[in-house]
């Protein structure tokens, strides 16, 4: 059997242009990025974050989750999320200034929480810290 090297071309080519695509529908821009997660916090600086960082939480019915931010932005915007384990967002704030505050969540589901940060071309950093009582 002979292999046509124009139809190996084009295969080789719509393959390429899927994975590219894939990457480019998935993709965070992380550039100057430093910080980390470490027990009930998560603190990040950046010179641009476009994309997702979250956290998994597992929380009960009736606490409520205390989350204080301080958010320092030179540009872009930063949400904060709190997505509950049906998948519904039951807290949400965006932020295109410098803020500090807390928020007071009460939870009505059991099971695995996800507190989200998401930024859009966003330039500087955030502090989060997180308690359930």
């Amino acid at each position: 059997m002979r292999i046509d090297r124009n139809n190996m071309k084009f295969a080789l080519a719509l393959i390429l242009a899927a994975i590219v695509l894939q990457a480019c529908a998935s993709s965070q821009i992380r550039v100057g990025f430093v910080g980390g997660q470490s027990g009930s916090q998560m603190e990040y600086t950046f010179t641009r974050f476009d994309g997702l960082e979250k956290k998994s939480l597992p929380l009960s019915q009736g606490e409520v989750l205390i989350v204080d931010y301080i958010i320092e932005l030179e540009g872009g915007s930063i949400t904060i999320q709190l997505v509950n384990p049906d998948q519904r967002v039951v807290w949400q704030e965006t932020f295109s200034e410098d803020a500090a505050s807390e928020a007071e969540i009460l939870l009505e589901l059991d099971g695995i929480y996800q507190l989200s940060v998401i930024g859009e071309n966003a330039r500087g950093g955030f502090h989060l810290a997180w308690t359930a009582e």
